[in-house]
């Protein structure tokens, strides 16, 4: 150390240093083989010590230390063991050459130097010692930093993360080791990164996931080593809040610049929140795996929605959040379940529509309100599940109307500024929402034959949407009788109810209602199986009855008949095996206030559907009475009058046959 910097000539100065640390070098290896206090590899890694302050001061003469890199090595040995006191040893001497390296840095940063070597106009022979004429070598500073950078890793790094997998991992065994670990890592990489070398661009864009993985993922496994406990907890709950905190950071622009980090903070802070669900999945925890996985995906959304508005418009990855909140629906309470996602999905719908109103990208605010529009379509399929076993009482439908409402909103929101190629909820959106409506109520009364009030309210509810549907298409037809295409899209308008198509919400009460009435109709009970069914019937003649006023090409058999088939058909059918007054009636009343109608506004499926039923009730009803006057009147007087009867037709014959062609073209004219 005495003759490193000495202003004598190069040769003499090397043969004093070499001379020096041979015998540095004896005194060590013959400690280290015979003694065993101080322990040999204390002695090794001083002599290793001596080594690099050496190449550090020969460096400073202008030779270039190659030979420091033995000492590097020569360090490391107390870094492998166990004991407390070494683990305290090695991050001391690491924050020492940390030091050391930010000394050389700065030796080496006065005007004249070129590159880290000599100033262009000095001379070896003559410039003064501490002049600043010579400057260190850039390996130099690397060798520090790296050495001290191997110290951390090896040592109090090492020690966090093999004691985190042990019965033993308290406080003091693992964060204890690796939060100073992650400070003098951070420390050497952010030294390092002050030069423009390979080295140091390498550690600019690696470097901050090595320290991250020091500083966690030792907390993390130790997370897993536990039994359920506030300890354990306590860890799942920091790691998920670093990793949170680093990754809103980075989105909001407070994290150091690019040019420092060489990478961004969003995806390091997902990374960290992504081992605290690791944690929690790994062995039994509280709160659950699925609830963790939960905020992880809240995470994810919350922070890319604020990516998608401040840096990328087209980013695709914020809608993966979504997908991950939806695990909360799943997970018994008080952790999750229908109740807070339906809850979670109410916080979202207001933060979209904030975003929203705000202005910002139209894909920004689409991930709240994705999240709300999943958590909604998954809070409905769970209690539809679950809505056979539920127990009496409105809950079901509390619920059920609950994720409706904010289905709906959400799509509604969604459908103003859709950021997607593929179509806009205008046109789908009736669907998801109706069922989420109606579905949990059908499953419940399912296994309850005696429960008439909800299929009967569900088919009541969505009869009036099919008409409501059926009534505004019928009016913008007729508004739109000649219409004038517009000349953006050649086409005119589509009618909108509520904002989706009106065609679509025609569709969806149809398609209840008649999930309803079936339903109502197949479990039986009380209620007659045709009652339902004539019910819909009338719903399906309203839906046609306007279909076919507003398009005078429509055919009545397809608007038409099919509720007549239910309304007047059907009972004419059940009437064969259980025979009652009020199925009579309604199929006289039905069939012949279709036969009149018919034959008023020439629609042929009502008029002949009507005279069909007509001539089927007649037969059935008067079949009993000529059975019964067959066996008490005399075989010739039934054929008396089958005689009379036939020569009245053939004394009438060409005129009945006029009257028939007549009839039939009449018949056949109709719509």
């Amino acid at each position: 150390l005495a003759t490193a910097r000495r202003a004598s000539d190069p040769r003499e100065r090397a043969d004093l240093a070499a001379v020096g640390l041979f015998a540095a070098g004896l005194g060590a290896l013959a400690g280290a083989a015979s003694l065993t206090q101080p322990p040999g590899d204390a002695l090794v890694a001083a002599f290793g010590l001596l080594v690099l302050a050496v190449a550090v001061l020969r460096a400073a003469a202008g030779t270039a230390p190659w030979w420091g890199v033995a000492g590097a090595v020569l360090v490391l040995p107390p870094a492998l063991q166990d004991e407390v006191w070494r683990g305290v040893v090695t991050v001391v001497l690491g924050a020492a050459l940390v030091g050391a390296a930010v000394a050389v840095r700065r030796s080496g940063t006065a005007p004249g130097a070129v590159d880290g070597g000599p100033r262009a106009d000095a001379d070896p022979a003559v410039a003064p010692r501490g002049s600043g004429a010579f400057r260190v070598a850039r390996s130099t500073h690397t060798l520090l930093l790296g050495t001290a950078a191997l110290l951390a890793l090896l040592g109090p790094a090492r020690l966090a993360t093999t004691r985190a997998g042990g019965p033993g991992a308290s406080l003091g065994a693992v964060e204890v080791w690796a939060l100073p670990a992650a400070v003098l890592l951070a420390v050497a990489l952010r030294e390092l990164t002050r030069r423009t070398t390979p080295v140091a661009a390498a550690a600019r864009s690696t470097g901050i996931w090595l320290v991250a993985a020091v500083a966690a993922v030792p907390t993390a496994v130790a997370a897993t080593a536990l039994a359920p406990s506030p300890l354990s907890l306590g860890r799942t709950l920091a790691v998920l809040a670093t990793g949170a905190t680093v990754a809103v950071a980075g989105v909001t622009g407070t994290a150091p610049p690019r040019r420092v980090l060489g990478t961004s903070l969003v995806p390091l802070g997902l990374a960290v929140a992504g081992l605290a669900w690791f944690a929690s999945a790994a062995a039994p925890s509280v709160p659950p795996p699925a609830t963790v996985l939960a905020a992880v995906g809240l995470l994810v959304a919350g922070v890319g929605a604020a990516h998608v508005a401040r840096a990328d418009p087209g980013a695709g990855w914020p809608f993966l959040g979504a997908l991950l909140v939806v695990q909360l629906v799943g997970t018994p309470a008080p952790w999750g379940g229908p109740p807070v996602g339906l809850v979670v999905a109410s916080v979202a719908l207001g933060v979209g529509a904030g975003l929203s109103r705000a202005g910002v990208a139209a894909r920004a605010g689409a991930v709240p309100l994705s999240v709300a529009a999943l958590l909604a379509v998954a809070v409905a399929a769970r209690h539809t599940a679950d809505a056979a076993s539920a127990a009496a009482g409105l809950r079901v439908e509390l619920v059920a109307l609950g994720s409706a409402l904010v289905l709906g909103a959400a799509l509604t929101l969604l459908a103003r500024r859709w950021p997607f190629p593929g179509p806009s909820p205008r046109t789908w959106g009736p669907w998801p929402v109706a069922l989420a409506a109606t579905l949990p109520s059908l499953s419940a009364a399912l296994d309850d034959p005696a429960d008439l009030v909800r299929p009967g309210v569900v088919l009541g509810a969505c009869s009036v949407l099919a008409i409501l549907g059926a009534a505004r298409v019928a009016r913008r037809a007729a508004t739109t009788s000649a219409p004038t295409p517009t000349p953006a899209s050649g086409r005119a308008p589509a009618a909108r109810l509520w904002g989706a198509a009106a065609t679509q919400v025609r569709a969806v009460g149809v398609v209840l209602a008649a999930a309803a009435a079936l339903l109502t109709a197949a479990r039986g009970g009380a209620v007659p199986v045709d009652a339902p069914l004539v019910l819909l019937g009338a719903t399906l003649l309203v839906v046609g009855t306007l279909a076919l006023r507003s398009d005078s090409r429509a055919s009545s058999w397809t608007c038409l008949a099919p509720g007549l088939v239910l309304a007047v058909v059907v009972p004419v059918a059940t009437a064969w095996w259980e025979p009652t007054m009020w199925r009579l009636v309604l199929v006289l009343v039905g069939a012949t206030a279709a036969v009149v109608v018919g034959a008023v506004l020439r629609w042929q499926a009502p008029f002949v559907l009507g005279t069909g039923s007509l001539a089927v009730v007649a037969v059935v009803q008067v079949s009993p009475a000529a059975v019964a006057a067959m066996q008490v009147v005399e075989w010739w007087v039934v054929l008396a009058l089958g005689g009379a009867v036939l020569l009245g037709l053939g004394l009438t014959y060409e005129r009945r046959l006029r009257e028939a062609r007549e009839a039939a073209r009449f018949v056949v004219a109709m719509r």
